[in-house]
């Protein structure tokens, strides 16, 4: 930690097999290790390499945490959590989302999430506070390894706060499917763990960004380096062109989204083995634009 950079690494890890507890690397034969590589005027990219020591394979969670002291923080996940998901109003119970609270865990709050990277819009986890944005990003996935899906992490304590990357991942301590569809946190398996042979180990690099802002919108700069970084343009089709595809886009909608007895459009259409199913949102909010076409 220095007065540039008010933050610091810290790498913890989880082994297959054991407790729920997250350990200090160095407790589980792994060194942790990093190197800056580069820097601008929003981030730094650090060299991240990893080490197993010990002469068996360990197989379990990697968690780079990136961790300072914080008065008042905002986290952002994107498409998971925003500052914390109103975590400082009552709860309706009836529906179940992450809410962030540094007093216990009771469903569904907790003082710390973990998620699969897939289920955020870009690889990114963010905290603002004190005018400063202060974040952590890298690969969603580890392609030599056929994809191994990574995950990120936000955490709130007493008087500091952490965002976090892990190679392999959890959905902890539960899994948000939808708001009526939460499972528990669930055991972890070759599905969702990365292994380390013995006395090798892997490298990789981890963007940590720090700047300040005037308020929340300084999220932006993040965003879009994130993006820029991880975006993948759409699959091209032999043969598709803009004005073919907005054609069938449109025809589908008048064939099978319109209902003539509700004058309305079904934001979703199911089409299954006994036939076609709607689910009826007469709504223009986000929930189905459709009806607005």
């Amino acid at each position: 930690m220095n007065d540039k950079y008010p933050f610091t690494l810290e790498c913890v890890v989880r082994r297959l097999g054991k407790s729920e507890q997250y350990l200090p690397a160095d407790s589980e034969g792994i060194e942790f290790s990093y190197t800056p590589v580069s820097e601008d005027g929003i981030k730094k990219i650090y060299r991240i390499t990893i080490t197993n020591t010990a002469s068996e394979t360990f197989t379990g969670i990697i968690h780079i945490k990136v961790l300072l002291q914080t008065e008042s923080p905002k986290f952002f996940m994107p498409g998971y959590m925003y500052n914390r998901n109103t975590a400082q109003m009552p709860s309706s119970g009836r529906k179940a989302f992450p809410r962030l609270k540094s007093d216990g865990v009771q469903m569904p709050e907790s003082p710390f999430f973990m998620t699969r990277s897939d289920r955020l819009a870009e690889p990114l986890s963010l905290i603002y506070d004190k005018n400063t944005i202060t974040g952590v990003s890298a690969a969603p996935g580890i392609e030599e390894r056929d994809f191994k899906f990574c995950g990120f992490s936000c955490s709130l304590e007493d008087d500091h706060a952490s965002v976090g990357y892990t190679l392999g991942y959890e959905n902890a301590p539960w899994l948000f499917i939808q708001t009526a569809n939460v499972l528990p946190r669930a055991p972890l398996s070759s599905v969702n763990t990365f292994s380390l042979p013995g006395k090798s180990d892997y490298s990789f690099n981890l963007t940590v960004y720090h700047y300040t802002g005037d308020d929340e919108r300084a999220i932006y700069p993040a965003i879009i380096d994130c993006y820029q970084q991880y975006h993948e343009a759409p699959r091209q089709i032999p043969g598709m062109d803009p004005k073919k595809a907005l054609s069938m886009l449109s025809s589908a909608i008048r064939d099978y989204a319109w209902l003539e007895n509700e004058h309305i459009y079904s934001g979703f259409v199911y089409d299954r083995p006994e036939g076609l199913s709607y689910n009826r949102i007469p709504s223009l909010s986000w929930t189905n634009g459709m009806v607005v076409a």
